[in-house]
């Protein structure tokens, strides 16, 4: 399956406005996804830490069978909002945002632009 990649420009003023809009976002996307299973999928892997992928970039997964269209899109943030890593006692300043909303079940092509964004500053 074709997984469809789009970017935008979002001007959060805290971590918990960009969680807002990533719900709101994933819901259009896929709106059969409630905001409380999407914010648990969030905080369950920020509590491992294994969004942070450099020390301005953050992916979030939403991974859930119910989800049709496969979509990566992303974020420039545009201002950088700090993000609190719990396991490492560090704070990072974001300004990138990758989201992936994915099916389980569906055999994706590999993203285009994921590496590139992540790596340029």
């Amino acid at each position: 399956m074709e997984i469809k990649e789009q970017y935008m420009t979002i001007a959060p003023a805290s971590l918990e406005e960009l969680y807002k809009s990533i719900i709101a976002y994933t819901q259009r996307i896929e709106s059969s996804l409630d905001a409380a299973e999407i914010m648990a999928v969030i905080k369950e892997r920020d509590e491992i830490g294994e969004g942070l992928v450099s020390d301005d970039g953050l992916i979030i997964h939403v991974i859930n069978r119910k989800v049709k269209q496969d979509v990566i899109t992303y974020f420039s943030l545009s201002k950088p909002i700090n993000y609190c890593l719990k396991s490492l006692k560090k704070s990072f300043d974001l300004d990138k945002v990758v989201l992936l909303v994915v099916n389980p079940g569906h055999q994706l092509n590999k993203p285009k632009h994921l590496i590139t964004f992540i790596m340029n500053n």
